[in-house]
């Protein structure tokens, strides 16, 4: 996971506000061919050069479904943009 971080924070810069594990990582139903969900929260929306180049370092380090017992686990990377104004206009 420390890979996934490293490549989201070179990627998306300051623009990555903050990076939760979810799911079965964090709720103790984790089994040996779990993928590894990951929730990136931007402060704004990626480029498509941001984009691309997420996706392609990603799966670079991301195993095929299934993984194999013992190797590298599957990426699941769901990204939010928070847009606070936004927000705060609603309530």
């Amino acid at each position: 996971m420390s890979d996934a971080s490293a490549i989201l924070n070179a990627v998306l810069g300051e623009s990555l506000q903050a990076l939760y594990v979810h799911a079965s990582a964090v709720s103790g139903s984790l089994r040996p061919q779990s993928d590894i969900d990951l929730l990136a929260v931007l402060g704004r929306a990626m480029t498509d050069d941001q984009r691309d180049h997420l996706l392609a370092d990603l799966m670079r380090i991301s195993a095929r479904h299934p993984a194999r017992p013992g190797g590298p686990r599957c990426l699941e990377v769901l990204v939010a943009v928070y847009l606070r104004d936004r927000v705060t206009a609603l309530l």
